[in-house]
């Protein structure tokens, strides 16, 4: 391997080291969104789910690639750090499929 595609590899690498740095030291954080404000029947990939102490008591935070939002309590008591790693692991996507006596619904897919 030449020396100027290995310091091109080493500069991609570092600029996006440095994009996320930036990201962080701006204090650029994604929205937080309500479940509901998902669209409809569309499958967003779930980057990465855990387990944390918001305003109301214990709760399962999601991020997605453009935003976060919280699961609806019923998850929090059935779903164990486990299968939280397992899901984010796996590649599966979440999708909002409405409301149901007031209530937001969602399916899980891979």
């Amino acid at each position: 391997m030449n020396k100027i595609k290995i310091f091109y590899i080493i500069n991609e690498r570092m600029a996006s080291n440095i994009e996320l740095l930036n990201k962080l030291g701006s204090l650029e954080q994604k929205p937080l969104i309500s479940l509901k404000e998902l669209e409809e029947n569309t499958e967003y990939k779930i980057l990465n789910m855990k387990r944390i102490k918001g305003k109301f008591g214990k709760c399962i935070l999601v991020e997605c690639e453009e935003f976060k939002f919280y699961l609806p309590p019923r998850f929090t008591k059935h779903l164990t750090d486990k299968m939280l790693d397992e899901i984010v692991k796996d590649g599966v996507k979440i999708k909002y499929t409405g409301l149901k006596d007031e209530y937001a619904t969602c399916e899980f897919c891979l």
